[in-house]
């Protein structure tokens, strides 16, 4: 065989071979419907959505801000202790010698933020004020996990923000 007839059949072998494989490929019935593994792809990419840890929360007032949420983080909850302070921004934070981390009570806490010192009033914890000492049981979670905080109050804060859960 010349080079020209061997270049001639290795093509031909190749266009029979792809032809071939695409016709295994495909089934002259297929529906256009999803396989089962386009079905579990599709499975996990949902349940990654759905596993967002995103924590959405509501500021109250404009100086002092206290924040709440409805939410409920992931992570194991801990006993934090430490001083609640109105923190950079003008919002409710607590420090124990180290940089500040927002604070975010649950739905139902009610601040007073004008008059008096500012403080917060939860039926776990009962009426703290600004100055004092506070225990409280939360998850600490990442500040980029939690959507809705004013830009404000973010500045000088720490990267991880203190969410109470009782």
């Amino acid at each position: 065989m010349t080079s020209s007839r061997r270049g001639t059949a290795s093509l031909v072998t190749a266009t029979a071979m792809v032809a071939l494989l695409a016709a295994c490929g495909g089934d002259s019935d297929d529906d256009g419907g999803a396989t089962p593994q386009d079905e579990a792809t599709e499975t996990e990419n949902t349940e990654t959505q759905d596993a967002s840890d995103t924590i959405e929360v509501q500021p109250t007032g404009d100086g002092p801000i206290g924040l709440t949420t409805a939410g409920t983080p992931a992570g194991e909850a801990a006993s934090v202790s430490g001083k609640l302070i109105v923190g950079p921004g003008g919002c409710l934070s607590m420090t124990a010698d180290r940089q500040p981390e927002l604070v975010v009570f649950e739905d139902g806490a009610e601040f007073t933020l004008r008059g008096d010192r500012p403080s917060v009033t939860t039926d776990d914890l009962g009426t703290v004020q600004v100055g004092e000492p506070v225990e409280l049981t939360a998850v600490s979670v990442d500040r980029a996990d939690i959507s809705g905080i004013p830009q404000r109050c973010s500045n000088g804060t720490a990267d991880t923000v203190v969410v109470v859960t009782g």
